[in-house]
């Protein structure tokens, strides 16, 4: 997977710099902001999962390729992730879990978009993202004795545990 992300990112700008000679580029920006959320199928219960909203940024390259067709790449950071809950069972957990899990990606969409013709030009993009996960974090608040059955008292207490890997995505299409 690593060489797959590597050949890409070395891959797309000489090709981007060989078709840009004789096509016209455009550069821009692009950021805001993700909502993102975990299902979890079939519903499991005592699971409740929430949306989270992390940063995006990254820049989008748009090199015409004719009058209808362009190549667009869209380097970027990308944060994801989901707030959860877990309720009492009285078994293992005596007491409400809470906590989040983060992920932030740097991810390299290559798409390909066709654009309509005439007063209003719909188009559609569809192509392959490759996207390396940067960290990983579990942030869990919950009382020290939530996952034990404990007969003192015990106090709040936060745990974090972190990561990293890849991933790929093999297609994308927007409208």
């Amino acid at each position: 997977m690593i060489k797959l992300v590597t050949l890409s990112l070395v891959a797309v700008p000489v090709l981007t710099l060989a078709t840009s000679a004789s096509a016209e580029t455009r550069i821009g920006l692009l950021g805001g902001v993700n909502v993102a959320g975990l299902r979890l199928t079939p519903a499991e219960s005592g699971f409740s999962f929430s949306t989270l909203t992390r940063p995006t940024a990254g820049v989008v390259v748009d090199v015409s390729l004719n009058d209808r067709l362009s190549l667009l790449l869209e380097p970027m950071f990308l944060g994801k992730g989901s707030r959860f809950r877990i309720e009492p069972d009285g078994y293992f957990f005596k007491e409400g879990v809470t906590g989040s899990y983060r992920l932030s990606y740097l991810e390299l969409p290559v798409l390909f978009r066709v654009s309509g013709r005439g007063k209003v030009q719909p188009y559609v993009t569809a192509g392959p993202t490759v996207g390396y996960l940067l960290g990983a974090s579990v942030s869990i608040l919950a009382p020290a004795c939530a996952f034990l059955r404990a007969a003192r008292p015990c106090s709040s207490r936060v745990a974090t545990f972190s990561g990293s890997g890849t991933s790929d995505r093999t297609s994308t299409t927007r409208n």
